[in-house]
């Protein structure tokens, strides 16, 4: 299989988040086994899709990674990350059952004891989720910090100087002000 799009990118960038070399790999062997089992159809092109959406919800997590300064931020994507690659190896076994002999029969004996792939699926989704709330948060503060009302030092204490002299002197603070502009001493 060629290297998807998504995951070309994600393993030239190296490790811009926490383990994202082994998880971008761990996906791109689920893609690998997939396209070594074609003929399994809807099942494996519904897995493959799983996969492309994991790795392009990478992307944009590596996208964003400079945001993430906070220490138990980056713990939490680490954490989160050990746990989608642990996700994405039981997606590979599940996916490569499909190429064993007697895959049909074991999977109807499966789905007695668990729907294997969907409660998988169900999984990685909620982990990208939690990756998801982590970068929403540094995104936050990030996007927090650019709307923080600058301060004018210049701009203060001549407000300062106004309101002082206006209060000492009974003058409005335009007058003040009007006589601040032509003092050039002030």
């Amino acid at each position: 299989l060629q290297c998807p799009e998504a995951g070309c990118f994600l393993l030239g960038i190296g490790e811009a988040v926490p383990l994202l070399g082994l998880v971008v790999s761990t996906a791109i062997s689920v893609l690998d086994e997939i396209e070594g089992q074609h003929s399994k159809a809807a099942d494996l092109a519904a897995a493959g899709r799983r996969v492309a959406k994991v790795l392009e919800a990478l992307k944009l997590f590596a996208e964003n990674a400079s945001r993430l300064r906070d220490n138990d931020a980056k713990q939490a994507v680490e954490t989160d990350m050990r746990e989608l690659r642990r996700l994405l190896d039981e997606f590979r076994g599940a996916v490569a059952a499909f190429r064993d002999k007697g895959w049909m029969a074991r999977k109807w004996h499966a789905i007695a004891h668990v729907a294997r792939l969907t409660d998988l699926d169900q999984a990685i989704v909620a982990t990208l989720d939690q990756l998801r709330l982590i970068y929403d948060l540094a995104r936050d503060q990030y996007f927090t910090s650019l709307l923080q009302v600058q301060t004018y030092a210049l701009e203060n204490a001549m407000r300062a100087k106004v309101e002082v002299s206006a209060a000492e002197s009974g003058q409005s603070r335009e007058n003040v002000a009007a006589q601040l502009a032509q003092d050039i001493e002030a």
